[in-house]
């Protein structure tokens, strides 16, 4: 778009038909990154709107079937259900192979080692 000033025009014409045309440009131009559709942004696009509200939705029932039926925690170290990999007693090893847990875990879990 070009605007050709000859003589004296008012600022406040030029700034009506720049902004006028600029709004008409934009809602033909622009693209939604959701939908793919012309004349609105991702915030105002009705599909995003709506899959924002789903997963709002289904996070609530997820969060609801965890408080009714909490999971045990477990290690992901030692696979031990008292503790997190933060309180494991072989994280503060540097040396300890996954194989030496498996065997230590072995030892603490046989029915021989349950008297200890």
């Amino acid at each position: 778009m070009s605007l050709e000033i000859v003589g004296f025009i008012h600022l406040k014409d030029v700034h009506d038909r720049i902004t006028h045309t600029s709004t008409e440009i934009v809602l033909n131009t622009v693209r939604c990154y959701n939908c793919g559709g012309r004349g609105h942004l991702i915030n105002d696009c009705n599909r995003f709107i709506i899959e924002k509200e789903q997963r709002k939705a289904l996070n609530e029932k997820r969060k609801q079937k965890l408080a009714e039926n909490p999971s045990p925690i477990h290690c992901i170290i030692c696979n031990e259900v008292d503790h997190l990999a933060a309180d494991c007693q072989f994280r503060a090893r540097s040396d300890i192979t996954y194989d030496e847990v498996l065997d230590i875990t072995e030892k603490l879990s046989s029915p021989d080692n349950s008297d200890e």
